[in-house]
C-alpha cells in the first residue's frame, strides 16, 4: 500500500466511523456541507479527500483534533491520524 492510498483510506474510516456513531447518512454530511451525495460517497470509499473547508467544518461537527485549532474535549470521532491529512506543509518541523 503506498503512503498516498494510507491517507485516503484513513480519512474514509475515519469519516464512516464518525457518522454512524452521531447516526447521520451520507445524505445528511452532504447536506450540512453543501456539498452533493457523490462528494460524501468518494470521501466514504476513499476516492477522494475532502476539501480543507469541509475537513474544518467536520472537525467542528465531529469534534476531530485539527492542527489549527486549539484542542478539544475528546468527542464523537476520536479518529486518531486524520488531522495528519491536512498538516500545514509550510508549518516548522519539529
Amino acid at each position: 500500500m503506498q503512503h498516498h492510498d494510507w491517507i485516503y483510506q484513513r480519512s474514509a474510516d475515519a469519516i464512516r466511523d464518525a457518522l454512524r456513531q452521531v447516526g447521520w447518512s451520507q445524505k445528511n454530511l452532504a447536506r450540512h456541507l453543501d456539498v452533493s451525495e457523490a462528494t460524501v460517497s468518494g470521501w466514504v470509499n476513499g476516492r477522494t479527500l475532502p476539501s480543507y473547508y469541509c475537513h474544518l467544518t467536520m472537525s467542528f461537527y465531529f469534534r476531530w483534533p485539527h492542527p489549527a485549532l486549539p484542542p478539544m474535549s475528546t468527542g464523537v470521532a476520536d479518529a486518531p491520524g486524520i488531522y495528519l491529512v491536512w498538516r500545514n506543509p509550510h508549518a516548522p518541523t519539529d
